[in-house]
């Protein structure tokens, strides 16, 4: 259970700084399609931006961008992919961008790491 609510807690403050510090516009939040879910899907000018989000509150475990490896990777592209082709868009005619926004809490605090373009 804590597990969520640490989760849904560095999604909520990733959202934040992505609409105020990025001055990005989510269209999505945890989009689920067969594939999987993306966390936020949002514009940044003519760009889709497909945004993984991970929170770590300690790294014993590694960095939280490093549990984005390839296979998380293809998972959303191929998420971000159906997300477009359902929405009527021609996937083939946009701009997109992956991005990860890593929440580092520390004491209580988030630390936020933006990677733009980090696959």
């Amino acid at each position: 259970m804590e597990k969520f609510f640490k989760g849904k807690r560095g999604e909520c403050t990733a959202r934040r700084f992505v609409e105020k510090r990025l001055r990005m516009r989510v269209v999505e939040t945890n989009f689920r399609s067969p594939w999987g879910e993306i966390d936020l899907i949002a514009r940044d000018g003519e760009h889709w931006v497909f945004i993984e989000v991970k929170t770590r509150v300690h790294t014993l475990r590694g960095l939280p961008e490093e549990a984005v490896d390839e296979k998380k990777q293809e998972r959303i592209r191929r998420v971000a992919e159906w997300y477009l082709t359902h929405k009527g868009y021609n996937v083939h005619h946009l701009l997109v961008r992956f991005d990860v926004v890593a929440v580092y809490m520390r004491e209580g605090k988030p630390d936020i790491i933006h990677y733009p373009g980090a696959f």
